[in-house]
């Protein structure tokens, strides 16, 4: 990193090393109101850090977004950051590490923010204050001396605490190791035994209401006990971690205990509407629903929450769910009525809820629900569209896992059609997103979602028994892909096969055959799949089962067959090359996979071919329209980067991966001979991307890829008369000498050649009458003689540097684009493609490069030695 971003550095939400904007399934819209809504319960607890975070939610990394962030309000995060600092200096104006600490968290936040703004001054200032408090945390820390680092460690774990599970152990660690340094912070104690407790709830949540906790679990349960009970304490008047401790206790299933505690938490601070949602919720868990309500009713009304209301609602659908139970033992006649007259009530408190918080994603879903089982069919309907267009249910798995498993509740309200296109919906989202592998190694679904998805498995199934003629066959379509994403490809096979012979017109065949083909690419059997893929290649195209992604599937195949035996692999040329085709196959076909492997692992695969002079710019120039596509394929894979795509534009872009050598003790003027090089190297990439636009169209070379060309082999001309000119120049004798660099081409017109012997002759008196009293190397010499122009077929590009005079000319014929001639004065006419005359000018002058350079090496580090003797 350039030393002018240093800064970039220094811990704070926006720094790489914290990673906190890595997280897709996080709804930071919904995040930033509970965070508001926390600052509301409890002013005092945590502020410093909940004020810097909103700040971060409201600058999302240059490159990056948060899920349903709006645009960045850089003007919003200033403010949270100047009400945390003020904090800072009020109340922790006796704690030098504290203002430390957080001040570096709070100037490195707006280091970032007023990066690449227009306010200069304002951003110097901040730099310069910052490296100041940078430069005293690095010494205090390489002291040894961590209370500043506390802060900042602290800032960190409460960012983390609110990123889901993925972060909760990150989180405790960073809390317990800041508790070293201060080991009675209640405050840091008690986000320690919330991670804990949330780990624990985590991992009951996988087990059966009924069934007794697994000794590891109760241990678990056990330490999170001791942990609150240890702040109680210290300060017996923190009435949260005694409402924690009472959850806690309930979990452990000692209710009486845990009823105490939370009794206690209440008279504590009765205007917490955290503690008293503790309280109602154990009382529902319980049966008791009128405690329940009267908990929530008790609120002040500036502390109903949205979640308050949604509580509510919750007592008065279960008091339905209740009678509705009692209805079916002992019947009344009366039942209905009150039912629907609870659900109504119920309706009620989830639409207030949703007028508090639109966010509210559960008051939705069981807003939907209800509405289904009172008869509002057009209102469930709409509740139901627009939960599925909700973004934090497009995004977030286990969001839309929840809204289908609603609408699967409530499904005999709905038409055939829709239930098994949900069904089938829900279980390609548990494969995607819910699936782990069990003692055997075979694929299941995760503890979290088994029971549902089986269920549902269990209904596709019998639809597809049972079902209606038509109906029942999509329906085995669907079981064939959850059978593939299961692992289980012959019995995805057979069905598929199956679907084939029915020959039904409700069937697509080219979807069959694409489906097929995965089966084949699941089982390993690459050839059948690529047979597939010319199969569906030849019937009508359907966009989203593409011969294309078939391909790449079986191109990637062979790839990865190739690498997995890499230890062993022989180091010939034909295991080498094949790797690459096929990469550059599977490329050309859309495979993001593919285009990374090639960018960052082909310079170990061509160690052993250098000699097969691979087009490696025309194969990143197809990486390049690959990373455009917007039908690519294999862009989630094992090690892929964030956004493998950007990664990859950047890399191009940066000449990272073709760079050249350069020899540090080089004089300037070469070195910059070697800087060209990445020049050149852009405009052979512009030239294949014209290249590539050239095919399939019905425009001409020179409209199309003539200035390209043109710009290629300009470059490449001045690069070698350069390159050549600075090896003269250095072994020049006298300073009158010329300072031009001459090809001497001496033609044999009646054989269409270069006079060879001729050539050899006049190259040795040039080299005698330019460079007097300097004797040539022979290696250097012939390598000279074998530069010229058509001395053999492999330098025929080279006419495309030189500047002849009317003996000989090359023209391109408009007829055809993909042929160059050169005429000579008496000879046939030498065909040569255009592109690959382009190619070889670049690569070739690449080569004489990097050869005179190390030519020229040779002689400069010679000479100074005998100049240090």
């Amino acid at each position: 990193m350039a030393d002018s971003d240093w800064w970039k550095n220094v811990p704070c939400h926006l720094s790489p090393a914290w990673n906190l904007y890595n997280t897709t399934e996080i709804d930071f819209e919904k995040l930033k109101h509970q965070v508001k809504v926390d600052l509301q319960i409890a002013p005092d607890f945590m502020r410093v850090e909940s004020l810097l975070y909103l700040a971060f939610l409201e600058v999302p990394p240059k490159g990056k977004s948060f899920f349903r962030t709006r645009m960045p309000n850089r003007q919003k995060a200033l403010k949270w950051i100047k009400e945390a600092e003020e904090y800072v200096k009020e109340k922790r104006k006796d704690n030098k590490h504290a203002r430390n600490g957080y001040s570096l968290v709070i100037n490195a936040l707006r280091m970032w923010i007023y990066s690449g703004q227009r306010n200069i001054t304002k951003q110097e200032e901040v730099e310069k204050r910052l490296k100041e408090q940078y430069d005293v945390y690095l010494n205090e820390k390489m002291s040894g001396d961590l209370k500043s680092d506390a802060f900042v460690k602290v800032t960190l774990a409460a960012a983390l605490s609110r990123l889901g599970l993925q972060r909760y152990e990150e989180a405790k660690r960073l809390f317990e190791e800041a508790l070293k340094e201060y080991p009675g912070n209640t405050h840091w104690m008690f986000g320690s035994a919330l991670m804990q407790g949330r780990l624990c709830r985590s991992a009951k949540s996988r087990i059966r209401q009924s069934s007794d906790l697994p000794e590891e679990i109760k241990k678990e349960f056990e330490i999170e006990r001791q942990m609150l009970q240890e702040i109680g304490e210290v300060d017996p008047n923190f009435a949260w971690p005694i409402a924690y401790l009472g959850l806690c206790l309930y979990n452990m299933k000692k209710k009486d205990e845990a009823l105490a505690c939370l009794e206690k938490a209440m008279n504590l601070d009765k205007g917490n509407t955290d503690i008293a949602l503790i309280s109602a919720r154990i009382h529902k868990w319980m049966g008791e629903l009128d405690k329940c309500q009267l908990i929530l009713d008790s609120l002040p009304e500036s502390s109903k929450t949205a979640e308050v209301i949604f509580q509510l609602g919750l007592v008065y659908n279960e008091r339905a769910k209740k009678l509705s139970q009692r209805s079916k033992e002992e019947t009344t006649g009366n039942e209905d009525g009150e039912i629907e007259q609870l659900l109504r009530h119920a309706l009620e408190y989830m639409e207030e809820a949703l007028g508090k918080d639109s966010c509210h994603l559960p008051a939705a879903i069981k807003g939907a629900e209800i509405n289904a089982r009172i008869g509002n069919h057009e209102e469930a309907k709409d509740f139901y569209i627009t939960l599925f267009e909700r973004e934090d249910v497009q995004q977030v798995p286990v969001n839309q896992f929840h809204v289908r498993l609603s609408f699967h509740a409530v499904k005999q309200e709905f038409e055939g059609s829709k239930v098994l296109d949900n069904i089938h919906k829900m279980l390609q989202l548990c494969i995607r997103n819910f699936t782990t592998f069990d003692e055997n190694g075979e694929r299941t679904f995760d503890k979290s979602v088994r029971r549902d998805a089986e269920i549902f498995l269990r209904d596709l199934k019998q639809i597809g028994e049972e079902g209606e003629k038509g109906q029942n066959l999509q329906a085995m379509l669907f079981l064939s892909e959850i059978q593939r994403g299961l692992g289980e490809y012959e019995k995805a096979e057979n069905l598929i096969r199956r679907l084939i012979n029915s020959n039904h017109p409700i069937f697509n065949m080219a979807e069959l055959r694409w489906n097929l083909a995965k089966c084949y690419i699941g089982l390993g059997d690459l050839d059948k799949a690529e047979l597939e893929a010319h199969t569906l290649s030849e019937l009508p195209p359907k966009r989203e089962f593409q011969s294309d992604e078939i391909y790449a599937d079986v191109y990637m195949g062979r790839v990865e067959n190739k690498l997995l035996t890499n230890s062993t692999i022989s180091k010939d040329l034909e295991d080498y090359s094949g790797i690459i085709k096929y990469l550059q196959n599977a490329i050309r076909k859309g495979s993001i996979k593919a285009c990374y492997l090639y960018l960052t692992k082909v310079e170990r695969l061509q160690e052993n071919l250098c000699s097969l002079e691979e087009a490696i710019v025309k194969t990143i120039a197809e990486i390049e329209t690959c990373l455009e596509r917007s039908d690519h394929f294999h862009e989630k894979f094992y090690e892929s980067p964030d956004d493998p795509i950007d990664f990859m534009k950047e890399a191009i872009t940066s000449n990272l991966v073709h760079p050249g050598p350069v020899g540090k003790a080089l004089p300037e003027s070469i070195v910059e001979r070697y800087d060209s090089l990445s020049n050149i190297r852009a405009y052979l990439r512009d030239f294949e991307g014209c290249y590539l636009q050239l095919h399939g169209s019905s425009a001409s070379w020179n409209k199309v890829c003539q200035g390209a060309a043109k710009k290629v082999l300009t470059d490449a001309r001045e690069i070698l008369d350069h390159v050549i000119y600075d090896y003269q120049k250095k072994v020049r004798q006298k300073p009158g000498d010329p300072e031009v660099t001459k090809f001497p081409v001496h033609m044999d017109w009646n054989k269409a050649e270069v006079n060879k012997s001729l050539v050899e002759t006049k190259f040795e008196g040039y080299v005698t009458s330019k460079f007097l009293g300097y004797e040539m190397p022979e290696e250097m010499k012939t390598f000279f003689k074998e530069l010229q122009p058509m001395y053999n077929r492999d330098n025929l590009w080279l006419a495309a540097l030189c500047d002849f005079t009317g003996k000989t000319k090359h023209t391109g014929r408009d007829d055809d684009c993909d042929t160059h001639y050169i005429s000579l004065k008496v000879a046939e006419n030498i065909p040569f493609k255009k592109a690959d005359l382009v190619r070889r000018s670049c690569c070739q002058v690449e080569k004489i490069v990097e050869k005179l350079l190390g030519f020229f090496q040779v002689q400069f580090y010679s000479d100074n030695q005998d100049t240090a003797h």
